[in-house]
């Protein structure tokens, strides 16, 4: 039996791609464009905020910030070192619906995944405003 050699490089080629796509297809769906992410940032003075990728985990819809903390955010008046925010969507009829809320640290610099919303069908495709403030002291 005699192999054209000339023939293994597309197929090897074809089979790495094969390969990836495989490996994606079980990997969370993640993008880095897409559905627009608005921040709303009153603590701007001492942290800034800038959207990542969004992906979707087992029906979560989550969303990477890079926050880049320059003073604690109590001298921006907050009482604790915790951030809130709050993610919502604009409606058909312009009024705006918030889809979920939590609280993170913002002791220092770096990437936190915010959860946007429980259920992929609340957000959709929608553009998201992700409003940021103190969060209120225990």
């Amino acid at each position: 039996m005699r192999t054209d050699v000339s023939t293994l490089p597309a197929a090897a080629g074809w089979c790495a791609a094969f390969a990836l796509a495989a490996a994606l297809s079980w990997a969370p769906a993640a993008r880095a464009a897409g559905p627009v992410v608005e921040i709303r940032n009153p603590l701007a003075e001492c942290m800034q905020a800038q959207p990542g990728l969004r992906s979707v985990e087992r029906g979560l819809v989550l969303q990477d910030v890079a926050l880049q903390v320059s003073r604690p955010v109590g001298e921006c008046g907050c009482k604790s070192a915790l951030v809130a925010y709050r993610a919502s969507v604009a409606l058909a009829d312009g009024a705006e619906s918030v889809v979920q809320s939590g609280v993170f640290g913002a002791l220092r610099s770096g990437t936190r995944t915010l959860a946007l919303a429980s259920d992929t069908q609340v957000v959709g495709e929608r553009p998201v405003t992700l409003s940021l403030g103190c969060a209120p002291a225990d």
